[in-house]
């Protein structure tokens, strides 16, 4: 969950920037952002990843994984930390969809790899009996299958792989991490504390974690709903202030205030 955090910073600020071009109606940069945001999520996704793998027995420890639960613990996250780039590519592509109003398309990729995800882990979970290196492995794989998806997608929107301009622009990554850093903070500061109860859960054993863990997943569900309309009126917002039409900001304000209530 703390590697999910720069993930989620970086959505935020790929939403908020692609808002804010198509709210100044700057196509030509719109090309030119994908390809530099999407390479520049890839690149963090493995820096994350390579600190990720070998901070991992020390932060199980911390906090008080049981040591029945250790190397499943330990063989999960490394899986899944080798794919992590696919899931920080899929994200922020998914993020420019949204951003790009095209959030029929990010909605059937988010239902896409779901389900993918499901049927891969019963295959290599039930049929294949690889237990818990299964269920990273089609987790992995699903992300792998959604991050090639969207990037075709983005490519037949905004052609980014036939701009002929450098891959990173620098202005552009600043623009992001400007926004990311914030957002990431806030949510590492959330997950971190999750973090801190789960180490508190651990010490009563297996059953209780199971217990604790399912009722995360449950409000986890619910939270969906606000997540989605926080991010909704981040993205809508952005490309109203961007074009100018303040009073459009204030009413949409002001509705998702009544909805919220």
């Amino acid at each position: 969950m703390v590697f999910w955090a720069i993930s989620g910073g970086l959505e935020m600020a790929v939403e908020i920037i692609i808002s804010q071009l198509i709210g100044q109606k700057n196509q030509d940069s719109l090309a030119q952002t994908t390809r530099t945001v999407l390479a520049f999520d890839g690149i963090c996704g493995i820096i994350v990843a390579i600190l990720g793998i070998f901070c991992l027995p020390a932060v199980f420890r911390l906090i008080s994984v049981p040591d029945n639960m250790m190397r499943y613990a330990l063989i999960y996250g490394r899986i899944y930390l080798a794919g992590l780039f696919l899931i920080h590519v899929y994200d922020g592509g998914r993020a420019i969809l949204t951003a790009a109003e095209d959030t029929k398309k990010s909605f059937y990729l988010m239902l896409t790899t779901t389900v993918l995800n499901l049927i891969f882990n019963f295959l290599f979970i039930v049929g294949l009996k690889l237990g818990v290196a299964g269920s990273a492995m089609g987790t992995i794989l699903a992300q792998l299958i959604g991050a090639l998806l969207t990037l075709k997608l983005l490519e037949d929107k905004f052609h980014f792989a036939k701009y002929s301009g450098r891959i990173f622009n620098a202005k552009q990554i600043k623009n992001v991490l400007h926004i990311a850093f914030p957002a990431t903070f806030q949510q590492f500061v959330v997950t971190f504390g999750g973090v801190l109860i789960q180490s508190l859960v651990n010490p009563f054993g297996r059953e209780v974690i199971i217990g604790y863990v399912a009722i995360l997943r449950i409000m986890n569900f619910f939270r969906i709903v606000w997540v989605g309309l926080a991010q909704t009126l981040t993205v809508y917002g952005d490309q109203l202030i961007s074009a100018r039409q303040f009073s459009g900001f204030k009413k949409s304000i002001a509705n998702s205030a009544s909805r919220s209530s």
